[in-house]
């Protein structure tokens, strides 16, 4: 798919990889289970396309909000194995009598 020049394919890419589109090609998939995704589904499905300057400060709100994430999620990996090996270290000193 190449997006006209009302449209910005970073905001395209988003728009397609939401639950909502992701929902509607869902719906979409066979009873066996294989997604058959085709241009007619796809023209088919619903787009909200606000002016550039709109799309513009989407991209950069979501980039921010998944940049977030990012480094919630490595936060919280770093955290979980702290505790883990807390965990791991009270385990030991207490088979080996060593709590108090």
């Amino acid at each position: 798919m190449r997006p006209k020049e009302i449209l910005r394919s970073e905001f395209l890419k988003m728009y397609l990889n939401s639950a909502t589109v992701k929902k509607i090609a869902q719906s979409s998939v066979s009873s066996s289970g294989v997604g058959n995704l085709n241009v007619g589904t796809v023209r088919k499905f619903p787009i909200y396309l606000p002016p550039l300057e709109t799309q513009d400060e989407l991209i950069e709100k979501l980039n921010g909000i998944w940049q977030h994430v990012k480094e919630l999620s490595a936060s919280y990996a770093i955290k979980l194995q702290d505790l883990d090996d807390l965990r791991q270290s009270l385990l030991q000193k207490a088979f080996a009598g060593e709590l108090t």
